[in-house]
């Protein structure tokens, strides 16, 4: 296996590149006038860092700006993303309510990373010395500044006076990854609790031939008629290329019914992604666990087929469209996610999205505040772009389902039985500091097949649920390979779609890095929050559709809240480890079932 490349901070985030959350009174089309971004520019340069100069953002026509930007991951900087309609009351702002906030991404030049003379000749920066860096020193610098900035008190070192420049807090390019690992080790947030694992069984073993369907006895009798009919599903995920799904397909043949079906009734873009992310080499970013918990890089480029393969099982009429916004590592940003995200409110406002109904499924994580603590950064403000993704788009009735995470993990020390808090973007279901929570966000945690809560389970919250997402078996090393294994027998897991033709060591301690699939049907077992997700994504979609076609039951299902407490008749038990451990807190969930071999 591949350890991670010892660059914490390039880890976290991406080396030269700041995020700035603006709040303008008034968007004109000239938006670099609307921000003041000649003042804003001068007072980055009065302080040693320099900014690319930028072209009238949005000019005349914001439709081809959010086009040209996100078709392209990698867009010349600056990039800007604006976000309407959001009414929300942020302390950094005094005015009261802001409707719109613009979300800019920037690539900077300035002073380099300063480095403490006890790190000898270590590469890169270690957990201590995060603020040193140029990111954080800039992030840091703007939101020590903004209340002068978005008042018009700042005053360059030569005396000239500056006029209000709209800022609203700054923030690192963070990286994000599919549901984080050990934070004494360089890596990036957000990965699969394990491996995947073969299914060596035959597909004969199945209940339907070359399908492994999942079941939900406990659904209304409504909902369980439903299939997602008339309802866009977008997984924002990782996906093999188009090349490795048709050779898969063709091998598996009959025995995977379920990837055939993804092939041809799942639409499938792959935006460019940036270099850091998406060139082979020693300084790729990667993500990865293994067995034991601990941090190590793997390729896993089915992360998101498999989930879009949860949601065609469970909502075969919803129109499912997976977007790669992660490498094959399962690592990503927050500009690519942003970016993303605007393109598709983009289409709700002006194109064929109108007057549908809309879920995306966020099987992904970003950074907390514990990953990042040394670098003084106010996670809260670098947190607001996403938020103005999230509730621009909730605001017009999208739905969205994010993985809780997986840091209840105990496999590194976390406290016995206690789960802690959902982590971002399903924590946008909550305040963020003083902003409200995003209405229409539905965490998502954990249960094994025995509908317990599993160990590695983040608590959802009081407004997420649970469902099915396995538990983490136990290996053992094969005395003739020396490489370690599982009994598949046993194992707890969710089945589903496998394209790649080796599967990633077990554990970093194995000689090989990955060993061959053992048949070719296609199907693998995996374990997480990222799999119990894309079994709510469905639910919720099934339930839109009641909504749409019973206007008797429409009330029963009218908002989030309502979807859950319709679909759910079973409650599991929460232990918290947040602050005061809280013992005994009810939380619902949707009972999953799936055959195994």
């Amino acid at each position: 296996m591949n350890e991670m490349p010892k660059h914490m901070h390039n880890t976290f985030w991406v080396d030269n590149e700041v995020s700035f959350t603006f709040a303008p009174q008034l968007l004109d089309p000239d938006m670099s006038k609307s921000l003041n971004l000649s003042d804003f520019a001068a007072f980055l340069k009065d302080n040693g860092f320099s900014v690319p100069r930028w072209n009238d953002p949005n000019n005349t026509d914001q439709r081809n700006l959010a086009e040209q930007s996100t078709r392209n991951a990698t867009p010349h900087h600056p990039v800007f993303y604006a976000f309407p309609d959001l009414g929300i009351v942020m302390p950094q702002v005094p005015r009261g309510e802001t409707s719109t906030l613009v979300a800019a991404f920037f690539q900077f030049e300035g002073p380099p990373d300063e480095h403490s003379s006890q790190q000898g000749d270590q590469v890169g920066h270690g957990p201590t010395d995060l603020s040193r860096t140029a990111v954080a020193r800039l992030v840091n610098l703007v939101n020590e500044h903004q209340q002068t900035l978005y008042n018009g008190e700042e005053r360059l070192k030569d005396g000239t006076q500056l006029g209000p420049i709209p800022i609203a807090g700054a923030g690192p390019n963070l990286c994000c990854g599919g549901s984080n690992g050990d934070p004494t080790r360089p890596v990036t947030t957000g990965c699969p609790l394990t491996p995947p694992i073969p299914v060596e069984a035959d597909t004969e073993d199945a209940s339907s031939p070359g399908l492994w369907p999942i079941q939900l006895p406990e659904l209304p009798h409504e909902l369980k008629k439903m299939t997602g009919d008339g309802v866009t599903v977008f997984v924002l995920d990782s996906l093999p290329s188009e090349g490795d799904m048709r050779r898969a397909a063709s091998a598996g043949g009959e025995h995977n019914l379920l990837l055939l079906d993804l092939i041809n009734n799942v639409t499938f873009t792959y935006p460019a992604l940036p270099e850091i992310l998406d060139r082979p080499g020693p300084q790729q970013t990667m993500t990865g666990k293994d067995i034991q918990g601990r941090a190590v890089g793997f390729r896993m480029p089915d992360h998101g087929l498999f989930v879009a393969g949860i949601i065609r099982d469970i909502a075969p009429n919803a129109h499912i469209e997976c977007i790669r916004v992660l490498n094959d590592y399962c690592a990503g940003t927050v500009q690519i996610l942003t970016g993303q995200l605007h393109s598709i409110l983009d289409r709700i406002q002006y194109g064929d999205l109108q007057g549908r109904d809309v879920v995306i499924n966020m099987s992904l994580e970003i950074p907390d505040d514990v990953d990042v603590k040394t670098s003084g950064i106010d996670l809260n403000l670098a947190r607001l772009q996403l938020l103005a993704a999230i509730r621009s788009l909730s605001n017009r009735g999208v739905i969205f389902v994010a993985s809780a995470g997986n840091e209840g993990d105990r496999r590194y020390m976390k406290p016995k039985g206690e789960h802690p808090n959902a982590l971002y973007p399903a924590a946008y279901a909550y305040p963020l500091g003083k902003v409200e929570g995003v209405d229409n966000m539905i965490p998502v945690g954990a249960v094994d097949r025995e509908r317990k809560i599993t160990p590695y389970s983040c608590y959802p919250g009081t407004r997420g649920v649970s469902t099915y997402g396995g538990e983490v078996p136990t290996g053992f090393m094969n005395k003739e390979t020396h490489m370690t294994e599982v009994d598949t027998r046993k194992i707890d897991a969710v089945i589903g779609v496998y394209t790649q033709l080796s599967y990633p060591a077990l554990s970093i301690d194995d000689p090989e890095a990955t060993y061959p699939v053992p048949n070719g049907h296609g199907w693998a077992n995996w374990i997480g929050t990222s799999f119990a997700t894309p079994i709510i994504s469905a639910v919720v979609a099934r339930a839109l559709e009641l909504r749409r076609r019973t206007p008797s039951l429409a009330l029963e299902v009218q908002s989030t809240d309502a979807i859950i407490k319709y679909a759910t008749k079973r409650t599991v038990s929460w232990t918290t480890s947040n602050g005061e451990s809280s013992t005994g807190i009810p939380g619902p969930m949707v009972w999953a079932q799936q055959p195994r071999p």
